[in-house]
């Protein structure tokens, strides 16, 4: 890979890295809120979907991690 193409990516794998972050915040965030829901709501429909969507984060931010892992391998 040229040097062009390698300060592209680089700049990608920033990108990725700070996108990473933000929804870390987020999932942070969601996962306290949950865990201040009350007792008599948890088993409700609108907390377990809270909970699916509070899963399907951690798994973007997985997936995210695993882009972010390969794509700086190139770098290296």
């Amino acid at each position: 890979m040229n040097k062009e193409r390698r300060i592209k990516l680089a700049k990608v794998v920033d990108r990725i890295q700070e996108i990473r972050d933000t929804l870390s915040e987020i999932f942070d965030e969601d996962t306290q809120a949950l865990e201040g829901y009350p007792e008599n709501l948890q088993g409700t429909e609108r907390y377990e979907k809270a909970e699916e969507d509070n899963e399907t984060l951690s798994d973007a931010i997985d997936n995210l991690e695993d882009i972010y892992d390969s794509l700086y391998e190139l770098l290296e």
